[in-house]
C-alpha cells in the first residue's frame, strides 16, 4: 500500500522507478502464492488426518 501512495507523491523525486513498482508487485505475488500453497498444505495434511 505504501509504494501506491509514493506513486501519488506531487513531488516527482518522491515517486518509485518502474523497477521499484515492479520489484513490489513481484514480490507481493510471491508472498501471495507462499500463502495460498501453505494454506492448501495445511488444509491437505487435516483432510488426510480425517
Amino acid at each position: 500500500m505504501e509504494i501506491c501512495v509514493r506513486c501519488l507523491s506531487n513531488e516527482p523525486a518522491d515517486r518509485p522507478s518502474i523497477e521499484d513498482i515492479l520489484w513490489t508487485l513481484q514480490f507481493a505475488a510471491q508472498v501471495q502464492d507462499s500463502s495460498r500453497e501453505d494454506s492448501m498444505n495445511s488444509i491437505e495434511s487435516f483432510v488426510s488426518l480425517s
